[in-house]
């Protein structure tokens, strides 16, 4: 049957004729007959496709060879692998390492990477002797249970495992400068347990466990010592509970051997009695790995002793972190502007602030901090270029203490019992003294009276990044709807943002116009309660974007403490703004679940901070190498 010829039943297409019993027949040959051609088209269509993949994996296998990967030289190579290294190590598993990743390519890559030592000089070590129960001792005395879980007394890693990978990367990396992070906490808990539980099943069978860790720690110790010539960037956590412990010895590295060592991260939970021997000067016991010549960058964490007991040479330094990361006893105004009048060279700073310290309570039994008072001089810092502020308590004239000729980034995240007007707010009086040259600020602003807060914009000329981030921790905040503030705490409502827009054209050509930072460029607010309106962010924007000459709007982050009511990203492409080269971070009020924030993961540490539902203040290595 000629398979193009017109059918004879075509007439009764789609309609409800029903065929005689002749015509079934007719009707199921003509079917029949159609089978058999489509039954031999999808037959040649197998051929076609197998013949085309066999003449694709040619091509592919053929293209493979012409591949240009495959001519690069080995040198570009090399460098293209070490930039897949983050800038600071801290991965967990190896694995996960992109050396090792590298590595498993192809027998050409792997033989690259080994014989490429700077790929292997980043290396993580985290040796945790055993975890710590989720709960404090002092639990126990208060009737608590203090049987430890079952899960939760297996450490996570194997520790021979991580000491033939560290005792590896170490023999790998040759003798390049070596860029270390090293995690350990002693157990403390255990000895308690026993004493008072007796030695029973459980703990039994951790005794061989806990030797093993034991060794592989002094195996570590000896390890990165035995490299000290090689260290460049150090990040050590330690927590230590005897005054014998091993990992002390890596405190104590003579600074003649320190020759390379440029950045150092260092946090300590060290032994009371340990802090006592520093203390004696008939003991010749120091931290002298803060000696370190060449030492440019300092973070200090969790030191229990004041600054007189650190024989830091801040002379080096142009990057100095005073971290508290507990929020408590952090360093006293006194204590920073004395380290601070050591460190002529500084360009970045970031301390935090506190009325207390404990390094002057504790074991130590030491007076009380020095009271704070303006020095007589200026402490000039020349170089400094951006300075961070954190904690509970900053001096109304902390600012007026320095010359800061450099200074354009400013952030003050400090909060007081009550809100301070313009004339009393320590945050202020920097506003006052640099606001003139400052290009970057974030600041509290429930810290401020209203009026503060416009005195704030009013006098940042050259603004070009500006953050008003809520905590939540300046007023009552009950995180219902809208929570109910602080009497007298600033607020960004729709005022204050019409305040900072442009309305028409002849405000933008006006040499500083009619509205307040002319050359702000990226805007970022976070809100704990009801303040501007998603409408008037809209207007903030439209203006900014339609009428400012001076310097466009590129980039805003808000989080909004109510739930979402429109598109605004839609509403303004709706009024014709141009879009190009303008981002956008809108967030709603949700419960303050972490899993909530996995979409800000790939943003900057301070856009996260101020979009996400809680309050996560960027610290240690994040905000110091970001």
């Amino acid at each position: 049957m000629n398979s193009t010829a017109p059918s004879p039943f075509s007439p009764h297409f789609n309609t409800n004729y029903i065929p005689s019993d002749s015509e079934i027949y007719e009707i199921r040959n003509i079917i029949r007959s159609h089978q058999v051609v489509i039954d031999d088209i999808e037959r040649q269509i197998r051929e076609l496709e197998d013949r085309r993949r066999l003449h694709t994996k040619v091509v592919e296998q053929h293209s493979a060879i012409l591949s240009p990967i495959k001519r690069m030289p080995t040198y570009i190579l090399s460098l293209i692998f070490l930039t897949c290294l983050q800038s600071r190590p801290f991965l967990e598993g190896r694995s996960r390492h992109p050396a090792v990743i590298i590595s498993h390519v192809c027998h050409q890559w792997r033989t690259i990477a080994l014989d490429s030592p700077l790929l292997w000089s980043k290396i993580n070590i985290s040796m945790f002797h055993s975890p710590y129960p989720p709960y404090a001792p002092d639990d126990r005395l208060q009737g608590t249970d203090y049987t430890p879980k079952p899960e939760l007394t297996h450490p996570a890693g194997d520790p021979q495992l991580i000491r033939d990978m560290a005792a590896e990367w170490i023999r790998r990396s040759a003798h390049c400068p070596l860029d270390i992070a090293f995690s350990c906490a002693e157990s403390a808990w255990r000895a308690e347990f026993n004493a008072h539980h007796g030695e029973g099943e459980l703990i039994s069978q951790q005794s061989v466990h806990e030797k093993t860790s034991q060794s592989v720690i002094l195996f570590l110790v000896d390890l990165l010592l035995s490299v000290v010539d090689q260290w460049k960037r150090i990040s050590f956590f330690l927590t230590t509970h005897s005054s014998n412990s091993p990992l002390l010895r890596l405190l104590e590295v003579s600074p003649g051997e320190l020759s390379q060592l440029e950045d150092l991260h260092i946090a300590l939970n060290l032994h009371e009695e340990y802090m006592l021997d520093i203390h004696r000067e008939s003991t010749p016991r120091t931290i002298s790995l803060l000696e370190a010549p060449r030492l440019r960058s300092l973070v200090l964490s969790r030191i229990l002793g004041p600054d007189d007991m650190l024989p830091v040479n801040y002379s080096t330094l142009t990057e100095l972190y005073l971290h508290d990361p507990d929020g408590y006893g952090g360093f006293n105004a006194s204590l920073v502007l004395r380290v601070l009048a050591a460190c002529p060279d500084l360009v970045r700073c970031r301390v935090d602030l506190e009325s207390r310290s404990r390094f002057y309570y504790g074991p130590f039994n030491m007076a009380q901090p020095p009271p704070w008072r303006v020095p007589d001089e200026k402490i000039t810092l020349p170089h400094l270029v951006s300075m961070s502020i954190q904690g509970t308590s900053l001096p109304q004239d902390f600012g007026s203490s320095f010359d800061l000729p450099s200074l354009r980034t400013l952030s003050v995240l400090c909060h007081s019992t009550d809100p301070e007007d313009e004339e009393n707010s320590g945050f202020v009086n920097w506003v006052r003294n640099f606001g003139d040259a400052l290009t970057d600020v974030s600041f509290e602003h429930p810290a401020l009276t209203q009026s503060a807060l416009l005195y704030t914009l009013e006098h940042l000329p050259n603004l070009v990044t500006l953050r008003m981030l809520d905590s939540g921790s300046v007023f009552d905040a009950d995180w219902s709807l809208g929570g109910a503030s602080l009497e007298g705490s600033a607020k960004i409502s729709d005022s204050v943002l019409a305040r900072l827009t442009p309305s028409h054209l002849d405000d933008a050509l006006t040499e500083r116009g009619n509205y307040l930072c002319p050359r702000l460029e990226s805007f970022s607010c976070r809100m704990t309660r009801v303040e501007f309106t998603e409408q008037g962010l809209v207007d903030f924007i439209v203006g900014r974007r339609q009428y400012n000459t001076t310097s466009s709007l590129k980039h805003v982050v808000v989080k909004f403490n109510t739930p979402r009511g429109k598109d605004i990203m839609a509403e303004l492409e709706n009024r014709g703004i141009d879009m190009e080269g303008f981002s956008a971070v809108i967030k709603y009020y949700e419960p303050p679940l972490l899993k909530l924030d996995a979409d800000l993961e790939g943003l900057p540490p301070y856009d996260r901070m101020a979009a996400s539902s809680v309050w996560t203040v960027p610290g240690g290595a994040e905000w110091w190498w970001s």
